[in-house]
């Protein structure tokens, strides 16, 4: 049965590493695709090897993880960096199938390990677009938000000036209604700015010999 698993698993993966593992751990048979992917000279330099000595520091842990739980009944799947037997850096889609698994522990495990080095590569070069994009936002955030207090200050600055004037200064609109009178002008009148602005019209100030 469990060579017809494999057989399967042969046709249906080609493309990736398929593996047999005894619950020990050791590779029983593997794919011609390892030879490629894994970079290795004839699978007779695999099999009989521990799987586990694939896997390195912190990923190890995780294997090591996985294997215990597939040989307790459990499919597993992780992702985790490898390197070949040429020491080229890989990222793998790990699969772990328990076969027989109406026993306990099973007498196989069939690992699926696909090659992912590529997408691997291109989320990360997202993750660290995103990460750029967020910080250059947050700059010019930053940026935007100076410049703004710093206009603040300014056009409080121009206010100032324009209240505080020695002179009266006021401002009309086409129909001769005040649109902004300065603190100066409002004590000369002896009016607020409420009582002006929008409502009060300039001709009202003048005596009636002065009127157009």
């Amino acid at each position: 049965m469990t060579d017809q698993v494999f057989e399967h698993a042969l046709e249906r993966y080609c493309g990736d590493c398929a593996l047999l593992l005894n619950p020990q751990g050791v590779i029983l048979h593997a794919n011609p695709a390892v030879l490629s992917l894994m970079e290795v000279d004839s699978l007779q330099a695999v099999l009989g090897a521990r799987w586990l000595d694939w896997w390195e520091s912190p990923e190890r842990e995780t294997a090591f993880e996985a294997l215990t739980r597939a040989l307790g009944g459990e499919p597993q799947r992780f992702k985790g960096f490898a390197y070949t037997f040429r020491r080229t850096p890989k990222w793998w889609d790990t699969q772990m199938i328990p076969l027989d698994s109406a026993e306990h522990p099973p007498r196989q495990l069939l690992v699926l390990a696909r090659d992912v080095t590529e997408l691997h590569v291109r989320q990360q070069q997202i993750q660290e677009l995103n990460t750029w994009l967020e910080q250059r936002v947050e700059q010019r955030t930053q940026e935007s938000m100076r410049a703004n207090y710093q206009l603040n200050n300014a056009l409080q600055e121009i206010r100032d000036l324009y209240d505080n004037a020695p002179c009266g200064y006021f401002s009309l609109s086409a129909q001769g209604r005040f649109v902004a009178v300065n603190l100066t002008a409002q004590q000369w009148l002896g009016r607020q700015q409420d009582d002006m602005v929008g409502k009060l019209d300039f001709r009202a100030l003048l005596a009636p010999v002065d009127l157009p």
